[in-house]
């Protein structure tokens, strides 16, 4: 039934593709917004509807990941909603990451998501990011601009679509990157900029070995010190005064009083977060519980590494990550390739929601459906073209 859907002129892999790029024609067109339309939200519907062409023949060794993924939240559910009587709407914010599994494992293997879907959505995006960010920064309108929604959570969908449309071709072309390049510096986002590097890097090194994921590990210590040192010497600089101080120590305050194991399994009964907390982070009064009683739960921390541990501990964590590398594993991707994934991933879990959104599922939609059959081999130099 798949492969008859998806060969059809109108098929539903059209209706992905447009569907997108008909979001980010009117984010391009939102002059004085992210998108004039609910983008999160339609995107959050296409994938779904999508994955659902996608269910039959289920790879055996993601059906762990899917049955324990399914309890999980459904356990949770009864404890947290049912019994603790938290609001549907906090539960669904601190469990997507493991809502999307099930529908995620129905992409992989299916290799219907061609080399030229990915270059016609790589091309079209990066000219549509190109002339929002530009205007935006040109005009005055916003230092921070954004065609979907935030930029934090959109240039990460764009940058894994540029890696995944470079391993398509084993090759990138210099102005495909300097474009991608310039985006990411009008972005004006540090987390992105970071993924950014952390990619063009590992795109331009030859093979992966332990020397060389010692030398990258080496390379960011060094540049996360220089970073610190260069920053303390700066006489506005004050760490206590960045937010990312500010919600560390918000989890430590919270989590003073845990005991070991429940580090490894988390807050998976959806506590909120103690008042103290609460309380000095109020300026972030949008983040806060839906039930409007003043009360707030892991989300207010930003930081997805921090957010996962605090919800679902670092099982939970190791949980979602096995998962991916598995599905990239079946896709038949090398371990170069898998580590440029989650090491992209897990940079933005610094920052943003990392597995928690539709962007970055999205892509890993995109990355599990992928028809790898007509990857190029990789070219000695990567941005020669042929």
């Amino acid at each position: 039934m798949t492969a008859v859907i998806i060969d059809k002129p109108f098929s539903i892999k059209i209706f992905l593709l447009y569907g997108i790029l008909a979001l980010a024609f009117v984010g391009m067109l939102s002059y004085n917004r992210f998108n004039y339309l609910p983008a999160t939200q339609i995107l959050e519907l296409l994938f779904f509807s999508f994955s659902l062409f996608y269910i039959k023949r289920i790879k055996k060794s993601l059906l762990p990941f899917l049955i324990l993924a399914t309890f999980y939240v459904v356990y949770s559910f009864f404890i947290a909603v049912i019994l603790q009587k938290v609001h549907i709407l906090d539960f669904l914010q601190a469990y997507k990451a493991f809502i999307y599994v099930p529908f995620l494992s129905f992409f992989v293997g299916k290799n219907t998501i061609d080399s030229k879907f990915i270059s016609k959505l790589f091309k079209t995006l990066l000219f549509f990011f190109l002339i929002k960010y530009s205007y935006s920064h040109v005009f005055g309108i916003t230092k921070r601009p954004g065609v979907f929604t935030e930029n934090n959570f959109e240039l990460i969908f764009l940058l894994l679509v540029f890696y995944l449309n470079f391993i398509y071709r084993g090759k990138t072309t210099w102005v495909e990157l300097i474009v991608l390049f310039i985006v990411f510096v009008l972005a004006g986002s540090r987390s992105a900029m970071v993924s950014f590097l952390f990619v063009y890097f590992m795109i331009t090194i030859r093979k992966i070995n332990k020397k060389t994921l010692v030398n990258i590990l080496v390379l960011f210590l060094i540049a996360g010190f220089t970073s610190v040192v260069f920053l303390q010497r700066m006489p506005v600089f004050d760490l206590q005064l960045t937010d990312r101080y500010k919600f560390l120590m918000m989890f430590i305050h919270d989590t003073s009083n845990w005991e070991w194991w429940d580090f490894l399994i988390g807050n998976y009964s959806l506590r909120p977060m103690s008042d103290y907390v609460c309380q000095s982070l109020s300026y972030y009064t949008s983040l806060f519980s839906h039930r409007a009683d003043g009360s707030c739960y892991s989300v207010i921390l930003h930081s997805y590494i921090l957010r996962v541990v605090f919800d679902h501990g670092i099982l939970g964590f190791v949980f979602l990550i096995m998962f991916t590398k598995q599905g990239l594993k079946i896709m038949g991707l090398k371990t170069k390739e898998i580590i440029t994934v989650l090491g992209t991933i897990l940079i933005t879990s610094l920052s943003v929601s990392a597995f928690n959104n539709i962007y970055i599922t999205l892509a890993l939609a995109l990355f599990f459906a992928a028809n790898y059959k007509t990857k190029i081999k990789t070219l000695a130099n990567p941005f020669m073209s042929r």
